[in-house]
């Protein structure tokens, strides 16, 4: 079908689809009718077309104070959108702010506006995707979100990706989404390659802080908050405080369909050694209950504790209970079949030695005086 532009700037004055009467057949604009005659476009066309591209272009470049449209020949950026006085990079689109001369606090600006339903599965306000089809030794990245701070003021802190999700109804919302789909079927678990959700690590030099935040330093690849979002309404006096159950989830989810399982939750291992070594896999220093609660009912054991340290299990605090707390009627084996164990019995308010079923000693807690050995 011919644009306006084909109607607007035709090369002969009938075309196909002219509406007037005869219109030819088979001539559509741009060409249309050598038979009528050579068409000069009028300036009411030049004043049409001027304002179909206002109406178009208009609303998307209101907010841009430079603009320049570059061919695409060379290096130029196809669109550049920036202060004359930078040198655009090699780039399709560039666009670049300058805050004293435009202080307007957001760069660019997406708005997507979901007001009917129409079956699309995950539609988005934005899409990048980039389609790596040849074996290339440089590393794609889709996304990137970057900063250089060179401020000094401490009290601040600059985001070089920030997701934030408004929950104002009862449906779910995520702040971010990472997934990585291995679409690979590999003959054997060896010659399965590298697929990661999500990476993050921190780069520095030199040793962190030794007394900020209660001696846990001030560099950290992920930082976890629990806080009250204080809107209209909450009243922190009446309980009404944030609270979310957990602050790490590590959900394993195996549905009837997929049957997908972690073989470890959450794994804390060490790729180099020497002097570069982690000084505690897992640290926990909460006031809470329990430092450290496992309550699943597994196959073998609960805790297991391998490897060849100089101990096993170090008790280092001041407890005003007890150090280790065995239940009644449960035993404290000394040996890898169970054979050997020790264990108070409730029944009889007897501390019993056993080898195997068989009661090889007590000691009566109760007189303390009745005391057996076999």
């Amino acid at each position: 079908m011919p644009t306006l532009a084909d109607v607007l700037f035709r090369d002969h004055v009938r075309y196909t689809g002219d509406g007037q009467p005869n219109e030819p057949a088979g001539s559509p604009a741009p060409r249309g009718d050598p038979r009528s005659g050579v068409y000069n476009p009028k300036k009411s066309d030049f004043r049409d077309f001027a304002n179909y591209l206002s109406s178009i272009v208009g609303p998307v470049l209101a907010e841009a104070t430079w603009l320049r449209t570059d061919i695409i020949t060379g290096t130029a950026p196809l669109i550049n959108i920036s202060p004359g006085s930078i040198t655009p990079p090699n780039n399709l689109v560039f666009i670049s702010q300058d805050t004293t001369q435009r202080s307007g606090n957001i760069t660019a600006q997406i708005v997507r506006n979901v007001n009917s339903e129409h079956g699309y599965l995950n539609p988005k306000a934005l899409r990048v995707k980039t389609n790596v089809n040849i074996d290339t030794t440089q590393t794609e990245w889709a996304i990137s979100g970057e900063i250089d701070n060179y401020s000094n003021l401490t009290g601040t802190g600059c985001t070089a990706v920030s997701g934030v999700a408004n929950k104002f109804g009862r449906a779910g919302v995520f702040a971010g989404h990472f997934q990585s789909n291995d679409h690979n079927i590999f003959a054997t678990a060896a010659d399965v390659t590298p697929c990661v959700g999500t990476e993050m690590n921190i780069q520095a030099v030199g040793l962190d802080n030794p007394t900020a935040n209660q001696g846990y330093g001030n560099r950290r690849v992920l930082d976890i908050l629990a806080r009250t979002h204080e809107i209209s309404g909450w009243n922190g006096s009446s309980g009404n405080t944030g609270n979310a159950e957990i602050g790490t989830g590590i959900t394993v989810r195996s549905d009837n369909l997929t049957q997908g399982t972690f073989r470890y939750g959450i794994a804390v291992f060490q790729t180099i050694g020497g002097s570069a070594i982690t000084k505690a896999g897992i640290q926990i220093a909460t006031t809470g209950e329990r430092g450290l609660s496992i309550v699943g009912s597994n196959t073998v054991a609960q805790a297991f504790f391998g490897g060849s340290s100089p101990n096993g299990i170090l008790l280092g605090g001041t407890y005003t209970g007890s150090a280790i707390r065995v239940p009644s009627d449960q035993k404290l084996a000394f040996s890898n079949s169970d054979a050997v164990s020790l264990r108070f019995n409730s029944s009889n308010n007897r501390l019993e030695f056993l080898n195997g079923n068989t009661i090889r000693g007590y000691v009566d807690m109760a007189s303390g005086s009745d005391v057996r050995m076999n």
